[in-house]
């Protein structure tokens, strides 16, 4: 399964802290990718994560992705994220 959350999901305190808790106690969170500001523009410019997890038991280790665009350009429907954009953290 995978879900799109802001920053503050991995980084907050409160609900946030919680979310991630319950997240590694229950799931084996296995990869992140950080999207970068922009790529749901106009609706938001905070940055996001995609967050693939399974339920195969707790978290053990996950890989973490960076999304980088060679250029400064905006991701939008026109211009799609490639995958030879990605890059492993």
């Amino acid at each position: 399964a995978a879900v799109v959350v802001p920053n503050g999901t991995l980084f907050g305190d409160g609900v946030a802290a919680r979310i991630k808790e319950e997240l590694l106690k229950n799931f084996n969170l296995h990869t992140i990718v950080r999207l970068p500001e922009g790529v749901f523009a106009p609706y938001t410019d905070i940055p996001a994560n995609l967050l693939f997890f399974d339920r195969s038991g707790q978290h053990r280790i996950f890989g973490i992705t960076r999304f980088l665009p060679q250029k400064a350009a905006k991701i939008h429907q026109t211009k799609p994220i490639q995958t030879d954009e990605f890059t492993i953290a």
